[in-house]
Formats: structure tokens, C-alpha cells, sequence
């Protein structure tokens, strides 16, 4: 059975009902006598990222899918986090307004989606390299934490730059 195409109109949804966890940094150390690197992850990278594998392969096996979906794919990302505790009065009506208040890393939309797309790949998708954007990255501030994740079928060639645009550049 092959897979629908999926469109900007008509996405694969797939939604992880917890709080939003950014990559943290990995470390990785050479144990004496070893000539391989053993890298470490932290618990909530590794939770975060069987939380979405766990809803994609939900998403798929209800619509019936095989998965990981074959082909290029772009994916636009809604991030909604819970406010952070103790925070001061003028901070609370900073994101009542619907600004989002921002702590560095923790953040950061790269290291949010990183983990997300970490967890995607093989399950959603076959691996990152098939991903050829991912669109407006939304961070909210609301009640519930979720991440709602919509992902549709690209051209089956990456897009590339023209060669004379490139050459402008340089």
C-alpha cells in the first residue's frame, strides 16, 4: 500500500502532548585504552524524543501509513510551553500580551527542534537528511504543553541555488 501525499493543505499531524525539551549539549569522552568516543544524552532529550517517536508511529498506524514516510518532506513546528514558575508581575503580563519570555538555550528554536527532529527520524521520516525545511517555529506560552507538528510531502529533488546567485554571493 503506498502513502498519501501529503500537502501544506492537507498535513500529516502529528501532536506530543508534553513540555517542549531542547537538545541539550552532548558530551563525549574516549575511555582509556578505547579508540571510540562514547557520547552521552541526557534523560529529557531521550524522553522527549520517545515521546515523539511514539506519537508518529500512533499518527501513522491510525491513518493506516507505513513508515517512515519515503521521500523528501518539510515540516512546520508549533512549540507551546507552560509559563516557568516565580515569575514577577511585570514578566506575567509580558507573555499575557503574547510575547514570549525568552531564557537563552532552553529556548532556543534550534535546540527545540533538534530534539523533536531527532525523535522523528526513522519513524516519521526516513532520516534528516530527507527534510528539506522546517517552517515557522512557533513558540507560545499556554496552559497545556504540546507540541503540534504538521508534516507534508516536498518535491522529490532538493531545491537548489542557482549557480549564478552563487557566484554574486562570493
Amino acid at each position: 500500500m503506498d502513502n498519501p501525499q501529503f500537502t501544506e493543505d492537507r498535513p500529516l499531524i502529528i501532536v506530543i502532548e508534553a513540555e517542549p525539551v531542547a537538545r541539550h549539549a552532548h558530551k563525549a569522552f574516549v575511555p582509556k585504552g578505547s579508540k571510540k568516543a562514547i557520547v552521552t544524552k541526557t534523560s529529557d532529550d531521550v524522553f522527549y524524543q520517545n515521546l515523539a517517536r511514539t506519537a508518529a508511529a500512533a499518527q501513522c498506524r491510525k491513518q493506516g501509513l507505513q513508515f517512515p514516510l519515503d521521500g523528501y518532506v518539510q515540516i512546520k513546528i508549533d512549540f507551546v510551553r507552560t509559563a516557568p514558575a516565580g515569575l514577577k508581575k511585570d514578566e506575567k503580563a509580558w507573555i499575557e500580551r503574547g510575547n514570549w519570555l525568552g531564557d537563552n538555550q532552553k529556548t532556543d528554536y534550534d535546540n527545540l527542534s533538534k530534539n523533536l527532529l531527532d525523535g522523528l527520524e526513522g519513524m516519521a521520516v526516513t532520516n534528516d537528511a530527507r527534510i528539506q525545511g522546517v517552517h515557522a517555529i512557533n513558540k507560545w506560552i499556554g496552559r497545556k504543553p504540546i507540541t503540534y507538528v504538521r508534516l507534508w510531502t516536498a518535491p522529490e529533488r532538493p531545491m537548489r541555488v542557482m549557480p549564478e546567485l552563487l557566484r554574486n554571493l562570493w
